[in-house]
């Protein structure tokens, strides 16, 4: 196989996945222990396919039952969910993931660590932001982390997702 540089290799990565956007783990206190919808990502300037999304965990999850998905929030009209909630994501270890299927009515899926499934289905979403619900309270600031990742593509002009920090 020959080596590509990493110039290629990003190229290359787009084209097949679409832009990356990363939200740090540090962030991840701050969208678990709400207990609410939590803004993860902005949708900016027209719609978006979204093409993969997943979260994992880099601090173990505090042994708390919470169920989480992933909100569609337009700036105009009415958010849809994403997915249908989690199992429990109690105790969460370090290389799990969460992810979704791509069809709205589908709970979100929690692997082990070392490997996960994307999305079967892009998401056309509007402007807005992607919300994560936590149904119930993680009890200790910084007593679990989950890094999130997206791919997307735009689907109008000046269409971009980023982090909402």
């Amino acid at each position: 196989m020959p080596n590509f540089d990493p110039s290629t290799l990003a190229a290359l990565t787009f084209i097949r996945n679409g832009a990356r956007v990363d939200r740090p783990a540090e962030l991840a206190s701050l969208h678990i222990i709400t207990g609410a919808d939590t803004a993860l990502f902005n949708i900016l300037g027209g719609k978006i396919a979204l093409l993969a999304i997943w979260g994992e965990v880099t601090v173990q999850l505090d042994a708390v039952a919470s169920l989480i998905l992933l909100v569609g929030n337009p700036t105009v009209g009415t958010s849809v969910n994403l997915c249908a909630a989690s199992a429990a994501i109690t105790s969460a270890t370090v290389g799990q993931c969460f992810t979704m299927t791509g069809t709205l009515a589908t709970p979100m899926v929690i692997s082990d660590a070392g490997g996960f499934l994307l999305q079967n289905n892009a998401l056309v979403l509007d402007p807005g932001t992607i919300d994560l619900n936590s149904t119930i309270t993680q009890t200790v600031v910084g007593g679990g982390m989950v890094k999130w990742t997206a791919f997307y593509l735009p689907l109008e002009d000046g269409a971009s997702m980023t982090s909402t920090i």
